[in-house]
């Protein structure tokens, strides 16, 4: 779950397009990843596995701190993954979780918990 730059260093090109994404993720699968996703910051994110591939932005909401909206994105994205969601429903997931988390002063929300997942 690389950002941008770091994709840069782990596909050693540069990334200026949704298609230099999709080229970035497929050189990061051939270390051996199974599933990629691109953070963007407030571009969304960029997924990518066998079975899908796209871009996502993020859900459009009031911004009070963007503290801990990384890892309110990661953390709800991993739980759709281990949860067997597909990779498109996990990012929806981590984007939800991270609007949420960027519309409270806390660096997560409370709103942040599996029985919530509905």
């Amino acid at each position: 779950m690389p950002n941008r730059e770091e994709a840069e260093i782990l596909a050693e090109i540069k990334i200026e397009s949704i298609q230099d994404y999709q080229l970035a993720c497929e050189k990061i699968r051939q270390r051996g990843v199974q599933k990629v996703i691109i953070t963007l910051g407030d571009q969304g994110v960029y997924y990518f596995s066998t079975e899908e591939s796209g871009h996502l932005p993020p859900f459009k909401t009031d911004v009070v701190d963007v503290t801990g909206a990384g890892e309110a994105f990661s953390s709800c994205a991993i739980y759709g993954i281990l949860n067997e969601e597909s990779l498109f429903s996990a990012c929806k997931l981590g984007l939800a979780g991270a609007a949420l988390t960027i519309q409270t002063e806390e660096s997560i929300s409370s709103f942040l918990k599996p029985e919530k997942n509905s």
